[in-house]
């Protein structure tokens, strides 16, 4: 559990103590919490915003929604990318599409999505949107990593499929998994929030955001910003965790059977 949490090294707190100083002294040069408030505030008005009766409902239904789509858009993303490995065809087939979500602005599929189904199921499918093209081209180009000799020598010496998965393809790509997973979430994240707020979700992160806005809250607006990148830490730093111990489960099973 040690690797789960965050370490940040010394140096690193005086890079963020120096940008919260700034930031204070920004506030204060201003003057005005319409504009900019302080550091200090927005901190305390976070610890309010917890101890509201809908905060963990609100940050539930945010999270599960759009984990739901992460994991959905995953895992097609990674399906289609094997698929189209073994056929050039394929490839030519499903690209340009997968190409084309990855292109399109967030809030182009925002407003198309809203015709057809309910706001509060939009990050859903937005969130799988972001994050099935950065599993497709990332698994897929990553299998390129694998050198071709040690395709033949397994060819040779008439290895099964099941352990090339096992000892080559795997190793390989588990990296490459990782990353393409942190990555996919930040992505779909900052998607999902980003569908929220202009869907105006109600129970959910972006909806209140909208509301913030809405009302002229700076306040509020930086305190869920705040708690945003917070959660988008903290659930990297699990899909890290979970990756890792499932890795080391695995290849320990497979020493063991071998």
């Amino acid at each position: 559990m040690k690797n789960f949490i965050i370490k940040i090294k010394f140096k690193n707190y005086i890079f963020i103590l120096f940008w919260l100083i700034i930031w204070h002294i920004l506030s204060v040069i201003i003057g005005e919490d319409i504009i900019l408030t302080s550091p200090i505030s927005v901190l305390k008005r976070v610890f309010t915003l917890i101890l509201e009766p809908t905060f963990f409902f609100v940050i539930f239904n945010s999270i599960i929604n759009i984990m739901m789509g992460f994991i959905m858009g995953g895992i097609i993303g990674l399906i289609l990318a094997i698929i189209c490995k073994k056929s050039k065809m394929l490839y030519n087939l499903f690209s340009p599409p997968i190409t084309f979500i990855k292109v399109t602005p967030i809030a182009c599929f925002v407003i198309l999505v809203l015709m057809w189904i309910r706001s509060d199921k939009l990050s859903i499918l937005i969130s799988s949107f972001m994050s099935l093209p950065i599993f497709f081209f990332n698994i897929y180009n990553g299998m390129d990593i694998i050198e071709d000799k040690i395709l033949q020598m397994a060819k040779i010496y008439n290895i099964t499929n099941i352990n090339k998965i096992k000892y080559i393809y795997f190793p390989y790509l588990f990296k490459i998994i990782v990353s393409t997973c942190t990555l996919g979430f930040s992505m779909s994240w900052k998607a999902g929030i980003a569908a929220e707020i202009i869907g105006m979700s109600n129970f959910s992160i972006g909806g209140k955001l909208q509301d913030a806005k809405v009302l002229l809250e700076t306040n509020d607006v930086l305190a869920w910003t705040v708690i945003i990148i917070l959660i988008n830490v903290l659930i990297e730093n699990l899909i890290k965790y979970i990756i890792d111990k499932t890795n080391k489960y695995l290849m320990g099973v497979n020493n063991d059977r071998d």
